[in-house]
C-alpha cells in the first residue's frame, strides 16, 4: 500500500448521503455498501509476507473530500474499541480517470494508504 499524507476525520459529514453500491477489486476483495451498513471480504497482505482473508460488517461514518475526490467513509463495525480502533475505509465516488478504477484508501492510526486503484463500482441489487 502506498502511504500518503493524513486525512482529517473531523471533516467527515455524518449527515451526508450514504452509498448504495458495491465495490469489487481483483487485487483485494469486495465491499457492499448498503446505506448505513455494509460488509467487506478482503485479502490482507501482512508485512512478513503472510496472507489471510478478513470479513467485517461496516458502519457508515460520513462523506467528505480527499483532495479533490468525493468519498464515502465506512469503518469496521465496533471499531471504536479493540483491534480495529482508528480504522477507516475511504471509497471514491468517481474513478480517478477514464483509464483507472475507483480508489479505496485505508486509514489506520493516522496513516493514510492507497489500498487499491482498480475498484469497480457496481449497482447493489436487493434479493427478491
Amino acid at each position: 500500500m502506498a502511504r500518503l499524507t493524513g486525512f482529517d476525520t473531523s471533516t467527515l459529514d455524518a449527515a451526508g448521503a450514504p452509498a448504495k453500491v458495491a465495490y469489487l477489486s481483483a487485487s483485494i476483495g469486495s465491499f457492499a455498501l448498503d446505506g448505513q451498513d455494509g460488509s467487506a471480504i478482503f485479502v490482507w497482505y501482512h508485512e512478513d509476507g503472510g496472507l489471510d482473508v478478513h470479513r467485517h460488517a461496516l458502519t457508515f461514518k460520513g462523506t467528505g473530500k480527499l483532495g479533490t475526490a468525493d468519498i464515502y467513509a465506512y469503518a469496521p463495525a465496533g471499531s471504536d474499541e479493540g483491534e480495529h480502533a482508528h480504522e477507516l475505509f475511504l471509497f471514491t465516488k468517481e474513478p480517478q480517470s477514464p483509464h483507472e478504477g475507483h480508489r479505496v484508501f485505508y486509514l489506520a492510526h493516522g496513516h493514510l494508504h492507497l489500498w487499491a486503484a482498480d475498484m469497480r463500482c457496481l449497482p447493489l441489487h436487493e434479493a427478491a
